[in-house]
């Protein structure tokens, strides 16, 4: 994986940084917007709330002991945990799901996100902040004694230090200017020209002070992203990574680390690993700074069968199509059954508006009412989650506060009549649509070639695989259209869909529609108003679909069901990232394991 180009900030735009537009199932935030001109001396906001105009922000201090003889919960146990390839324990590089959800094991950032719609966006490594400046000046207070899970110090130096790491181009994170990149000096950090992160001042071993190129009422959600954890600088100089031979896919180095596990924050610490194959075991942390997990361990493994359930080697399976073969009583147990539902996706073309034949807003407009959303065979598409047609780009349920948007629908009358506005002939003219992922919506674009044909004689549709034309787009160059499809949505806020229409063709795309929305993106992610920051993004969305930037296809969720052994415990899979098994609990009838460790 290979840094994208870097975006240089412009006098009324926000930075932004061209990133993969398949997402994963990860950490996500609800925006939040503050304003506070108090110093911090003796002012400092407390851990029950920090108010900001049009929104209330609680930040808890870490959780309390657990009452154990009150039945809250028994320490002990062995888990084995089924998932995929875990790839990499470097939570500024790696993306996949499995590799993130080791990351909320083993690290912590400033924030944290939980399931909370009213509070999602809590402390973690930060015990309060404050905001000052107009929302461009954040102060940090670290929790006291927080140490790393080899027992050594975490102070401020170690959070400068990380996000100046995340951001160097010699790291190779594609996600670390997104999430960073409105820190002063992270554009030189990023490009290389500089080492340090001059927007970041350590006051102290607990306090930081961070200034902001501009006000952004995001940050605080951004810093819960895996990119934005603290590492401790000793540990990480000692690996010995080389991330070009784990991109190339060298057979003898993929499946190894080295001798200096990763340590982190978080509730269970690194003890073995070996990249997709495994082992990969987690130890409970004694050093961390929130109420100690309950298991002693967990291990990742790679088994999924049911069988192997049956016989009580691993404590879940989570493929409906195993659980669909196995009764609900074997082997002379009872499984818990339960069913899971990740954050939103939404699925949408993005038209070029810089190049033809995207250029021209007739013809754009004709390519949206024709479509018929509604009567797409959603058994023939690329994912198998449950669908419904789409009527605007962002699902429901991203925020607390719906904002309707009117946007165009499918009037083959109106298609025809844009069409003859149009200076361009459809049955003269090929389009061209590219994904990253080499055959995701090849099925909805041959959907949506069969109605172009029937309603406007298109003369064609070409599907194009990422390469070579990933380099294309993000140069903006050929007649490319992309599909803007995000795994999950990943958080809770409009900017975390309507970004795509900052990034998708980098900053070539200098068409006037791409300049409106640029602006308008703007004013939305530095409204400081929560009300008045979703109304913009309403606004935003409406010029989009008014102006057939783009076509909504269908919205979804991708669920999951699963069956735990029965003498688990207080297990939930977190919504939109979080530890899953801090508090995971066995209870006596729990088979006894030993630890496979040296």
């Amino acid at each position: 994986m290979k840094n994208s180009q870097i975006r240089e900030p412009v006098a009324g735009t926000d930075l932004a940084w061209p990133r993969r537009l398949v997402g994963v199932v990860m950490v996500c935030v609800l925006l939040l917007a503050f304003s506070c001109e108090s110093r911090m001396a003796e002012n400092m906001v407390s851990d029950e709330q920090s108010v900001f105009e049009g929104f209330e922000l609680v930040i808890t201090p870490a959780e309390t002991e657990p009452d154990v003889e009150a039945g809250e919960g028994e320490f002990g146990g062995f888990l084995r945990f089924p998932t995929g390839n875990v790839w990499i324990p470097d939570p500024v590089i790696g993306f996949d799901p499995d590799s993130r959800m080791l990351y909320s094991e083993i690290y912590n950032g400033l924030t944290k996100i939980v399931d909370s719609d009213s509070n999602p966006v809590q402390s973690d490594l930060a015990q309060s902040f404050q905001i000052e400046d107009g929302g461009k000046t954040f102060t940090f207070l670290l929790r006291p004694d927080l140490k790393f899970s080899d027992g050594s110090p975490l102070t401020a130096s170690d959070v400068k230090w990380s996000w100046e790491r995340a951001l160097r181009p010699s790291t190779g994170s594609d996600r670390a200017f997104e999430v960073l990149g409105a820190i002063n000096g992270a554009v030189s950090v990023a490009q290389g020209e500089d080492l340090k992160l001059t927007g970041v001042k350590v006051v102290d071993e607990r306090r930081l002070i961070v200034g902001l190129n501009e006000p952004r009422p995001d940050f605080l959600a951004l810093l819960a992203d895996p990119v934005a954890s603290v590492l401790k600088r000793e540990n990480v100089e000692s690996w010995k990574a080389d991330w070009a031979r784990f991109w190339n896919g060298d057979p003898e180095y993929i499946h190894t680390w080295n001798d200096v596990l990763p340590v982190g924050t978080g509730p269970f610490r690194l003890a073995k690993f070996v990249a997709v194959t495994g082992p990969c075991i987690l130890e409970r942390n004694e050093h961390y700074f929130g109420r100690p997990a309950y298991l002693d361990a967990v291990e990742f493994v790679g088994d999924h069968e049911h069988d192997s359930y049956g016989r009580h080697s691993h404590e879940g399976i989570f493929e409906d199509e195993l659980i669909d073969l196995m009764p609900r009583e074997s082997a002379g147990f009872k499984g818990k059954f339960g069913r899971f539902e990740a954050s939103p996706v939404t699925a949408f073309l993005v038209f070029n508006t810089g190049l033809h034949p995207y250029d021209d807003v007739e013809f754009r407009r004709a390519l949206v009412t024709s479509v018929d959303v509604a009567a797409f065979d959603f058994e023939d598409i690329s994912i198998n989650w449950e669908v419904t047609p789409a009527s605007r780009i962002v699902p429901p349920g991203v925020t607390q506060f719906e904002r309707s948007v009117t946007t165009p629908h499918f009037d083959p009358d109106a298609a025809a009549e844009y069409l003859s506005n149009s200076p361009y002939r459809a049955s003269q003219t090929r389009l061209e649509f590219y994904t990253l992922l080499d055959g995701l919506f090849e099925r909805e674009i041959k959907q949506l070639e069969t109605q172009w044909r029937e309603a406007l004689g298109l003369n064609g549709v070409m599907y194009l695989s990422p390469d070579p034309h990933t380099y294309q787009v993000m140069k903006n160059e050929g007649s490319i259209a992309t599909l803007g499809f995000l795994h999950a949505v990943e958080y809770p806020d409009p900017y975390a869909v309507l970004r795509v229409f900052d990034e998708t063709f980098g900053a070539g795309n200098s068409s006037p529609e791409a300049r409106v929305v640029e602006r308008m993106l703007h004013e939305a992610t530095t409204e400081p108003d929560l009300v008045a920051r979703l109304e913009k993004y309403a606004m935003v969305e409406k010029y989009i679909l008014d102006e057939g930037m783009a076509l909504p296809l269908y919205w979804g969720a991708q669920p999951s069901s699963f069956q735990i052994q029965p003498w688990v415990h207080g297990f939930e899979m977190p919504r939109y990232g979080g530890s899953w098994f801090a508090d995971v609990w066995f209870d006596d009838t729990a088979p006894k394991r030993e630890l496979p460790l040296p």
